[in-house]
């Protein structure tokens, strides 16, 4: 599970001092580039960052990841808001993981508290960011697999 917020332009600097400060060594907001590397992420209008995470360390790579990023998982997050419900992504490289690294993640928008989001144009302005779990695809199959009763005469191909 991930905290993901809506920052700003004018409260980047602010947001990357603040989780510093409240022991994320170093944060940073990164952009991943098309060799799935981590680097700055460019300056833009508002960007989400993963800001919190209950599953990995504090020295983890995707600490300060930009989700807002013109692809999979942006259009994830977008999807979320214009419908107000749970948007799942399609299978992609995770950041984090061992072994084999592709998953899923599921994103659930979380508006201003007492401010309206009938519309998309009220999602949109009081959006503040969003719940994400993520999903490491052979992880949660193999916990499946192996915490299920296994019914018989059955053969399993995944």
């Amino acid at each position: 599970m991930s905290w993901i917020p809506r920052v700003s332009a004018e409260h980047r600097a602010a947001l990357e001092r603040d989780a510093a400060l409240d022991g994320v060594p170093g944060y940073r907001i990164k952009s991943v580039a098309a060799d799935g590397t981590l680097g700055p992420a460019p300056e833009k209008s508002e960007c989400y960052p993963i800001l919190f995470t209950a599953t990995e360390d504090v020295s983890s790579p995707v600490y300060g990841m930009d989700l807002n990023d013109g692809g999979v998982r942006q259009r994830t997050l977008e999807r979320a808001r214009d419908t107000d419900a749970m948007a799942t992504s399609p299978l992609f490289t995770l950041q984090s993981g061992t072994g084999h690294c592709r998953g899923f993640f599921v994103a659930l928008p979380v508006y201003a508290a007492d401010l309206p989001h009938e519309t998309l144009d009220e999602r949109t302005r009081n959006l503040r960011g969003y719940v994400l779990a993520v999903f490491q695809t052979s992880v949660l199959m193999e916990t499946i697999l192996t915490t299920t009763r296994k019914p018989s005469g059955f053969d399993l191909y995944f």
